[in-house]
């Protein structure tokens, strides 16, 4: 009973200090990472903002400091920054949910070459019923799913438009 006690113990301390070694890398790495996001290193500004957002690698969650960081990164004119931008506005996650805005960002996104901006662009206004559609929304909608042809959501966008009328 003493040896299974001895054992168990010592392999409880030894996770207990696993843990702990791994949350001080952790914090080296995240104020590493300030720093250099910081300094205008955009991947570590993606990590951040990313870290900051799902509450990963020893980050809390923290939604205005993803923001932040995203913003950082847009600013240096990246796609996956404008369009995490776009979201985070379109659904109100650490700011007021502005839709002008999202689409703006999905636009500069989409302008950079970004699939996934693409085609939230075109589900905003698909999904916008206030406006009443048009022939050029849907040839816009097209367009943005024709540009983001080899994303999955694209392709089932554009095989369902099809089948209900939207082009022939």
């Amino acid at each position: 009973y003493e040896t299974c006690a001895i054992l168990y113990n010592k392999t409880y301390l030894e996770e207990f200090a696993q843990k702990q070694m791994q949350a001080e890398i952790d914090q080296a790495a995240g104020e590493a990472s300030q720093a250099e996001a910081e300094a205008g290193n955009v991947e570590a500004q993606l990590d951040l903002g990313y870290m900051d957002l799902y509450g990963v690698n020893g980050a809390n969650i923290d939604y205005k400091q993803a923001l932040h960081y995203y913003k950082l990164a847009a600013d240096n004119g990246n796609a996956i920054a404008l369009n995490n931008l776009g979201s985070l506005h379109f659904n109100g996650i650490g700011t007021e949910v502005n839709y002008a805005k999202a689409i703006e960002f999905f636009k500069a996104a989409s302008d950079l070459g970004s699939d996934d901006a693409s085609v939230n662009l075109a589900i905003i206004y698909l999904g916008d019923t206030d406006s009443g559609k048009t022939p050029n929304t849907y040839e816009e909608v097209f367009q943005l799913l024709e540009k983001a042809k080899n994303n999955s959501i694209s392709k089932y966008l554009l095989g369902y438009s099809y089948y209900v009328g939207f082009w022939v």
